[in-house]
């Protein structure tokens, strides 16, 4: 019979050869960089706490067969703070495979947090989370896509096949000069116009002084502080695959800050939109700065995960919305936690849970 217990300095070449052999890619250039950032991560960081420990599923010879990483965020709730188990990298060696999961789960679900997140969840981990209770929280797995280069957008759904391929090239001209006359034609939904909001670099000081304006009237947000957001962000510019990370903090005629996004940019792509926000009366000035700012770098069309409080402003912005994972699973005994989420008071980014790691 095995056990579950909190992740050691010793299993870390024992967990690294397990992802080697359960997960295909990796942002780490070698195993002992890898088993480096994994201690930064769950062992030595400021943010580990040893109540909310990652855990290991051990056989009876004491050998690691399953892991689940933990990683601690602090959240406001109605004011009040709450504890969060950010999790991740759930995986079990193939000979243990069926109760295993589940068990390092539940394990995990049974500790002091108030609430347990994952936003990067996929199909088999989203069944297995719903097995122990756990949640799929609907409305923060939708993703909006805001179309930049309609006529190119679309042609990129028709497939890979070397018929396609002939086809994209034979119509490149048409494409080319299709978007060039979305964007410039008066009454056209994709015309772009230059925005009278200036933007800066976002230093992570201006996010942590405008976190309060920002947030105001969510129950449920982010406890943010300046050396985790500093490693969170520094951790999301890492994911090279998906472009450059941009910064961008948006300021009104008088130069007062109004909003910000953090977005990859990576031209004739989709960027993907990590976090955005704004003041209420300003959210749409901040969105069309966004997609003025994504359309001279050459994107295609970007993207985000819904905040439902703002569906009414991507809605008019021509935002088209879309589900089917990446998932977000939560997991709370607090009913107050789980209503402010399932009611979309929550304020919740890519930042707050599992996307933004460099595994």
């Amino acid at each position: 019979m095995g056990r579950i217990r909190a992740l050691r300095d010793d299993d870390l070449p024992e967990i690294v050869a397990l992802r080697q052999k359960t997960f295909t890619k990796s942002d780490r250039a070698s195993a002992t960089a890898l088993a480096a950032y994994m201690r930064e991560m769950f062992l030595d960081g400021p943010w580990c706490d040893e109540t909310m420990p990652s855990l290991v599923y051990e056989d009876p010879s004491g050998k690691p067969r399953g892991f689940v990483g933990v990683f601690p965020r602090r959240m406001i709730l109605d004011g009040e703070p709450i504890r969060v188990a950010a999790f991740t990298q759930l995986m079990v060696d193939a000979d243990y495979r069926g109760m295993t999961g589940l068990a390092l789960l539940r394990h995990l679900f049974a500790g002091p947090q108030d609430l347990s997140l994952a936003d990067a969840v996929n199909e088999p981990g989203r069944r297995v989370a719903k097995i122990t209770g756990a949640r799929v929280a609907t409305l923060y797995s939708l993703y909006w896509t805001r179309p930049l280069r309609p006529w190119r957008y679309a042609l990129a759904g028709v497939g890979e096949g070397a018929l396609q391929r002939a086809t994209r090239l034979a119509v490149r001209p048409f494409i080319a000069f299709g978007d060039a006359t979305a964007a410039r034609l008066h009454n056209s939904p994709f015309r772009q116009v230059k925005p009278s909001l200036a933007g800066a670099e976002l230093p992570t000081r201006a996010i942590v002084e405008q976190w309060p304006c920002m947030t105001a009237g969510y129950r449920l947000t982010t406890d943010v502080d300046e050396p985790t957001l500093d490693f969170v962000l520094d951790n999301a510019a890492r994911k090279s695959a998906l472009g450059t990370l941009e910064r961008v903090l948006v300021r009104d005629e008088s130069g007062a800050p109004v909003g910000w996004y953090i977005y990859y940019v990576r031209k004739k792509d989709v960027g993907e939109v990590v976090d955005l926000a704004a003041l209420p009366e300003r959210y749409e000035q901040v969105l069309d700065h966004l997609f003025h700012h994504a359309w001279e770098r050459g994107l295609v069309a970007v993207r985000g995960r819904l905040t439902p409080r703002e569906l009414p402003a991507l809605t008019l912005k021509r935002c088209v919305l879309e589900s089917g994972g990446p998932w977000t699973v939560v997991h709370s005994n607090r009913r107050d936690v789980l209503e402010a989420i399932e009611k979309g008071e929550a304020r919740l980014s890519r930042l707050d849970g599992e996307f933004w790691m460099t595994f």
